[in-house]
């Protein structure tokens, strides 16, 4: 994973969310405090794309899918797990196993989970690495359609051209932020 993802999805050091602690009543001083925050972060308000995809092996692409709704105690799990599916055209594939599928169809699949939680930041990690163009454009639609209902999306990548998706491009050397321009700047 990235080293600006690590920050931002306080991988390295909870302090960011010292608020949002303060407002859920979590002493930051207790390690198992901190730990719980992490996943709450995780699970309610941030997706995380990760480049090698942490799919459990023995588990279909509709039941990956639906995790994080377990997790966070939802109604409807499998109604919205299969919506998410559809969303990156896996409809087809909701019970396969991550063996029985491509690279590029266990990625999509963990765009799914990222995004089923309806997460307030999506955080991704060359989220079209294992995708054909065609499917790079539609995840990156898909993508640029929830930053446009208010969501924000962090992606890391080295292709220009998917970069051209994203409003405000952040330039990173030696693990700090080096400059921020605005698209089309």
């Amino acid at each position: 994973m990235s080293e600006c993802l690590i920050k931002y999805g306080a991988f390295d050091d909870v302090a960011p969310f010292a608020s949002m602690a303060k407002k859920e009543r979590v002493s930051m001083g207790n390690p198992a405090d901190a730990v719980w925050l992490i996943a709450y972060v995780g699970n309610k308000l941030a997706g995380f794309v990760f480049q090698q995809f942490h799919l459990l092996r023995r588990t279909k692409a509709l039941e990956n899918v639906e995790l994080p709704l377990i997790y966070s105690r939802k109604k409807d799990i499998e109604k919205s797990a299969a919506t998410r599916l559809d969303s990156v055209g896996l409809t087809a594939r909701a019970e396969h196993l991550p063996n029985e599928m491509s690279g590029g169809e266990c990625q999509r699949v963990a765009i799914a989970r990222a995004i089923v939680n309806h997460p307030e930041l999506i955080l991704a990690d060359e989220p079209t690495g294992n995708l054909d163009s065609a499917t790079s454009a539609q995840i990156m639609g898909l993508l640029r359609g929830l930053n446009k209902q208010g969501k924000t999306v962090i992606m890391v990548t080295h292709e220009p051209e998917l970069a051209e998706y994203a409003s405000h491009h952040l330039h990173m050397r030696d693990g700090i932020i080096d400059r921020i321009d605005e698209a089309g700047a």
